[in-house]
């Protein structure tokens, strides 16, 4: 605001001066000359702030106890733009499935697996999932054409709010212990999240 003030007081008097006839009509050049640089710099500094595509999408968690982190580092973040990953911790890329739905819409209310390859077994996550009283939805994207080449692995286990929790190229060794974790639970706990997850539907 206070640039464009700058701006407009700089401009005002070069504009009094040839309205009043003593100017030369060169020097409105100055304006331009005087003002470019600093309206380019605040541009510069301040469209990371208004155009902020890494803040908004770009953001990921690390050290969360219900992500499970692997051997693959995040790409750097930055406030202005931001690089579209399946790194557990990063927001699942976005794209438009068949039917014109973005992918998000697709989610279920707890956790989703996509998966992204023909044939690859999702049972035993499911089932760990159902023993746990977790809310897990399958999703097949496998035959999407608008999926991102970023979905490099088959399976992605995705939270509500878009972020990939895990990913794997097939099932867990230990698909208890991946939903314990996904839950905040120690894995000897599991057993007693059924009743859990009965008691508060009943409530």
């Amino acid at each position: 605001m206070n640039a464009g003030i700058a701006d407009a007081l700089n401009l005002s008097w070069l504009l009094a001066a040839q309205v009043q006839g003593w100017a030369d009509a060169t020097m409105l050049d100055a304006y331009e000359a005087e003002r470019r640089r600093i309206g380019d710099e605040a541009y510069r500094l301040n469209v990371q702030q208004f155009c902020c595509a890494g803040l908004n999408f770009g953001y990921y968690y690390q050290g969360s106890p219900i992500i499970a982190p692997d051997d693959e580092a995040p790409p750097p973040y930055t406030m202005g733009g931001f690089t579209p990953s399946t790194v557990p911790g990063c927001r699942a890329p976005h794209f438009r499935l068949a039917d014109g739905r973005s992918l998000y819409d697709a989610f279920g209310p707890g956790y989703t697996l996509l998966v992204t390859r023909h044939g690859v077994a999702t049972g035993t996550l499911a089932d760990a999932a159902a023993r746990a009283g977790v809310p897990l939805q399958v999703l097949d994207i496998a035959a999407e054409s608008n999926r991102p080449d970023t979905y490099a692995h088959a399976l992605l286990l995705c939270r509500s709010d878009q972020h990939v929790a895990w990913r794997g190229q097939a099932e867990p060794a230990d698909a208890d212990a991946l939903v314990a974790m996904l839950r905040g639970a120690r894995v000897q706990d599991s057993q007693a999240a059924p009743k859990r997850a009965t008691q508060a539907q009943a409530v």
